[in-house]
């Protein structure tokens, strides 16, 4: 049975994705510690307007870890291939923060295959030498037993302070499921997110447009550093959601879905 409602569960080029709709292809690609199912509240929504490929990115869900490194171009080389395989040969790519990281690389690898970016909480740019230390911290601290602790702290910067506390249970939901992915592949993403390169250049150097979603409560990405990018794109659109943290998908679902609905809706017009 599948884990989205209204979509079939598939396997090709050694991911598990999810697969409705009919029309423009929008790919969704999930953060961390995340799988597919975290766009299950919006997936519907886009599909009736699109066709949607939502994939476990190695390592995640119901994907295996790729046989050879983790790292953001492995898993842009395996979604590449997945559209390959698919015989995609246009589509709009929507990443959620390590999943923006992800679509970088893929834009960067196949930069005729996407008409359209929406970067939802994510940012081009490269850890700061500051993140990349706290990365290789929480890596030793996962490594030492001390994912539930990890887990526990990073799931509390997701949401803005307002929306936990007037939902908690939404929260400890949130921290189950991330509870499911095993110790490992927690470090090793983290290792593989210190180890991006910073592709800010690209935003310059691309000539599609990109939709930019912020929050101005999200705790893990710098609103001041992904303004300073906006304006490096070609044609770039931004949304600022108030009192939002990085999970504007379960935290204003309606909103987000919207919001790509409009801009995949106007790339499809070009």
């Amino acid at each position: 049975m599948s884990l989205l409602n209204g979509f079939a569960q598939k396997q090709a080029n050694g991911l598990n994705y999810y697969e409705s709709g009919t029309g423009n292809t929008l790919i969704l690609l999930h953060g961390l510690p995340e799988n597919a199912t975290l766009w299950r509240n919006i997936a519907s929504t886009l599909a009736a307007h699109s066709h949607v490929i939502i994939p476990d990115l190695p390592g995640s869900g119901d994907s295996p870890l790729p046989d050879g490194p983790l790292t953001i171009e492995s898993m842009a080389t395996a979604v590449n291939g997945l559209l390959q395989t698919l015989q995609i040969t246009d589509c709009m790519l929507v990443g959620h923060s390590m999943g923006g990281y992800v679509a970088m690389a893929m834009l960067e690898a196949q930069p005729d295959l996407f008409h359209c970016i929406a970067m939802v909480h994510s940012t081009a740019k490269a850890d700061s030498d500051e993140k990349k230390e706290q990365r290789q911290k929480a890596v030793q601290l996962i490594r030492n037993g001390g994912k539930d602790e990890y887990l526990k702290a990073s799931t509390e910067k997701l949401f803005a302070t307002a929306f936990r506390k007037a939902h908690p249970k939404v929260y400890e939901e949130q921290l189950e499921r991330s509870k499911a992915m095993p110790a490992e592949h927690l470090a090793l993403y983290n290792e593989a997110l210190a180890a991006r390169p910073d592709r800010t250049l690209l935003l310059s150097q691309s000539k599609v447009p990109f939709q930019w979603i912020l929050g101005d409560a999200d705790e893990i990405i710098p609103l001041d550093d992904v303004l300073s990018q906006v304006a490096l794109a070609e044609m770039a659109f931004l949304s600022l959601y108030k009192d939002v943290g990085h999970l504007s998908m379960i935290e204003v679902p309606e909103r987000l879905a919207a919001d790509l609905t409009r801009f995949s809706g106007f790339c499809s017009r070009r």
